[in-house]
């Protein structure tokens, strides 16, 4: 699948959990699931500290077709049409 954006407004569509949701360009996953209410537990991603992955707690899995993978949500950002599960 084409990793591209809304030509309109540059908003990345792409689900999580099975609810669709956009996110902004620069927006992690994490940053997006916290947009619309989606809980994914952190420990590193806190407003006095950087985010650098290194906690693995907000782990979730990315599927698009017939692969899969384990990602962290603080850093990966997402793309359109990208699959997101908690």
């Amino acid at each position: 699948m084409a990793k591209k954006q809304d030509k309109k407004d540059g908003a990345i569509h792409f689900t999580i959990n099975g609810q669709a949701v956009q996110a902004q360009p620069g927006w992690t996953v994490l940053d997006t699931a916290r947009h619309f209410g989606i809980h994914i537990p952190t420990l590193c991603y806190h407003e006095a500290v950087e985010a650098s992955g290194s906690c693995r707690l907000c782990v979730v899995e990315a599927r698009e077709g017939n692969w899969s993978k384990v990602v962290v949500s603080c850093m990966y950002p997402p793309y359109e049409g990208v699959e997101i599960l908690t």
